[in-house]
């Protein structure tokens, strides 16, 4: 049976992606998606959310993250959301 210190180690070893999402920064499991964020965070108007950005680069909400970097969420009324 694995003592607690080799748990922790083993625990602490899984990969992890950091996500900066309205200026915090949180570790999640490779996979998760932007909606899966979306619904976990509080964002104003989050039922015009169309679409999000990792880094610059649109992605739609139900892509699997599996790189760490900064996330902004695209609203329908933005410029961006129209296109």
């Amino acid at each position: 049976q694995p003592t607690y210190r080799k748990q922790y180690e083993l625990e602490s070893m899984k990969p992890s992606i950091e996500i900066q999402v309205q200026g915090k920064i949180k570790s999640y499991a490779p996979g998760v998606t932007p909606g899966e964020i979306l619904r976990e965070i509080s964002v104003e108007n989050d039922r015009d959310i169309v679409a999000a950005e990792l880094n610059g680069k649109s992605v739609d909400l139900s892509v699997p993250l599996t790189e760490s970097g900064n996330l902004a969420f695209v609203g329908v009324r933005s410029p961006k959301g129209l296109d």
